[in-house]
Order: structure tokens, then C-alpha cells, then sequence
């Protein structure tokens, strides 16, 4: 929110239904306070219209993480969200599959007879 100026904190209050003092106490706690809970923090995003995850990772004080350049476009594109859970799970599964190559490939690298020196 802080980086959207057209939004203040009693704009968001009222369109997320969260009451402005316990908004402020998050801005004030360092960890986000123990008030911070998954259900808020989906209200929060969803008046915002951010991400869940990005929303959650913000809320956990989760360091920025570079954009997904594979996922991002799944998740920001128009398509139903069956659709997009299934882009998403092939994605994964995919991303499985390569790692598995790749720890198998360099497990047999390892595993290779050395030349003496």
C-alpha cells in the first residue's frame, strides 16, 4: 500500500473491512504483529488487487524474490483459475523432472573413474 499513493489507510479499511487502528498497529509492529492472520492478509489483497502470494510473503516479512519469469505470466494471465492450476502443476511437474536430470547427470559425473594426477 505504501507504494500506491491513491490509497490511504482508511480507503483501505473500508474496502477491505479491517478496522484502521489494527492496520496501523501492522505498519507499526516490525513482524506485521500477532494480529496479521491468513483471512486478513487475503482481504488486504484482494482490495488491493495483489497477489495472494505476494500479499502473504509481504505479511511474513518474506524477503522480495525476483519474478517467477515462468509462473508470473500463469498467474497474471485471464484464464479461469482451473486453467491456471493446471498450467501450474505442469509447470512444477517439469520443473521436477529437470531437476531429477540434472541431480542424475551430476551423480554420474561424480560417480566417473578419475584419472590419476
Amino acid at each position: 500500500m505504501c507504494d500506491r499513493p491513491e490509497w490511504s489507510v482508511a480507503k483501505l479499511a473500508r474496502e477491505s473491512g479491517i478496522a484502521r487502528q489494527t492496520i496501523f498497529d501492522w505498519m507499526k509492529a516490525p513482524d506485521g504483529g500477532d494480529s496479521v492472520t491468513v483471512g486478513s492478509v487475503r482481504r488486504v489483497a484482494d482490495a488491493l488487487g495483489d497477489d495472494l502470494v505476494n500479499a502473504l510473503a509481504a505479511a511474513a516479512g518474506v524477503p522480495d524474490r525476483e519474478a517467477d519469469e515462468e509462473l508470473s505470466p500463469i498467474l497474471q494471465s485471464d484464464l479461469d483459475p482451473q486453467a491456471k492450476a493446471e498450467l501450474v502443476e505442469y509447470l512444477r511437474g517439469l520443473r521436477e523432472a529437470q531437476r531429477h536430470a540434472r541431480r542424475t547427470e551430476i551423480s554420474a559425473m561424480l560417480n566417473r573413474p578419475r584419472r590419476a594426477a
